[in-house]
């Protein structure tokens, strides 16, 4: 039987599933800016590694201000750094929404029959798009 305490334990167990997996869309986010500037090692012509490392801390601080401000990314002088970064936005932006309707979903798929579901299942909807 669904009780409130029960009903109010599921949502801050949905709503912790849903920052846990919030944080791990960012680090992954960075992942794919790391990867954008590792060095090609099939290439036949020898990379400069500390240009990639540089190139990979810059886009990794754009994009950490895009994450704090929510303002759009201040373009640089180099064209990888700017198109890594706005690659990493886009994947964390489809990531987070697709976890903000998932847990929503999820959550919605309660019994209706208590007055307190449909009042938590609106806060959280509130909760995972602010």
């Amino acid at each position: 039987m669904l009780n409130r305490r029960t009903l109010r334990i599921k949502v801050m167990q949905a709503l912790y599933a849903y920052h846990q997996a919030v944080g791990s869309d960012y680090l992954l986010a960075t992942d794919r800016i790391a990867d954008a500037f590792a060095p090609d090692l099939n290439s036949p012509e020898p990379q400069d590694r500390k240009h990639l490392q540089g190139q990979r801390k810059l886009a990794e601080v754009v994009f950490k201000e895009w994450h704090k401000t929510g303002e759009d990314p201040e373009k640089t002088e180099d064209a990888d750094v700017n198109d890594a970064v706005q690659d990493a936005i886009k994947f964390y932006q489809k990531a987070v929404a697709k976890d903000g309707t998932f847990y929503a979903g999820r959550w919605y798929r309660l019994p209706r029959a208590f007055t307190i579901s449909t009042f938590t299942c609106s806060i959280f909807r509130r909760l995972c798009w602010m």
